[in-house]
């Protein structure tokens, strides 16, 4: 830690200060303090790793998923692979649009079509570009997405039991599928 001598202690001994976590393994690390009086202090910090989440994660062809991640690198592009075919709207990826950006604390959302495929689990990746393109993509996380027939979708109504002319009637529509 950058020493910083307009840091002082509060009475009981205790300081807070921020610091910027650096490019480290996930998993536990120890913050070293010491001051000019010889004094030390340690305590414990997790890095994660990454978390790459779909909803739904259980769908159909030609659906419109949304994955989100947390824990990834700030400000840095993140693109999408279904097994081997990207995900990346091809205008977001040609303009790196922010769409792709994981913004300050690491965090995105991004949302896209699944593309006609046999029913199966499949893998959806997140890589990270680290630099500028062209560069090697680093693979960060991964999240299963269960694509289903469409084939067999069921509908149920409710309408309630009696409507009069005129009246507006509401209609709750439940989908599932199998």
């Amino acid at each position: 830690v950058t020493p910083y001598p307009w840091l002082t202690t509060e009475p009981d001994g205790s300081f807070g200060i921020p610091f910027f976590v650096p490019d480290v393994s996930n998993g536990m690390h120890t913050v070293n303090v010491s001051d000019t009086s010889g004094n030390t202090a340690t305590a414990p910090f997790v890095v994660p790793s990454p978390i790459l989440t779909l909803t739904p994660d259980r769908t159909f062809e030609s659906s419109i998923v949304t994955a989100q991640g947390v824990g990834f690198q700030p400000y840095t592009p993140i693109l999408l692979y279904l097994e081997d075919i990207t995900m990346t709207n091809m205008v977001d990826l040609m303009w790196m649009s922010q769409n792709l950006m994981s913004d300050e604390y690491g965090a995105f959302e991004y949302s896209f079509i699944v593309p006609v495929t046999k029913p199966g689990v499949y893998a959806v990746v997140a890589y990270q570009m680290p630099g500028p393109p062209p560069t090697e993509l680093k693979k960060i996380a991964s999240a299963s997405l269960t694509i289903v027939d469409n084939s067999l979708v069921d509908v149920e109504v409710n309408v309630g039991s009696i409507h009069f002319r005129g009246e507006i009637a509401e209609f709750y529509v439940k989908t599932s599928f199998g």
